[in-house]
């Protein structure tokens, strides 16, 4: 530091503390914001396909689950039609033994 200035240093005639402000012109300043709002668009668009493909898996998985489920249910009514026949078949000997 030269004589006269003091801690502080003077940037533009005026007095800032440590830190030194640049002076970037229009353009320059325009490249910054898009750069950033690149970098902002780059992350919300991997946020996004994140979530899309954690619901695109998820859609899978539920769609195969329906497909098990739908076959069970068709099992089950298949067993359910078989019972019955069974208490027809056993309602019929119980009225003929009793009569």
């Amino acid at each position: 530091m030269g004589p006269g200035i003091s801690a502080a240093q003077k940037v533009g005639g005026e007095e800032r503390g440590c830190v030194r402000y640049c002076r970037c012109s229009s353009e320059e300043t325009t490249k910054m914001a898009k750069s950033r709002l690149t970098t902002a668009a780059k992350k919300i668009g991997a946020a996004m396909g994140k979530a899309d493909r954690t619901a695109h898996v998820t859609a899978k998985k539920v769609a195969k689950a329906s497909v098990v489920a739908k076959a069970e249910l068709e099992h089950v009514a298949k067993q359910v039609e078989a019972l019955k026949k069974q208490l027809a078949k056993s309602t019929k000997k119980l009225k003929k033994a009793l009569a």
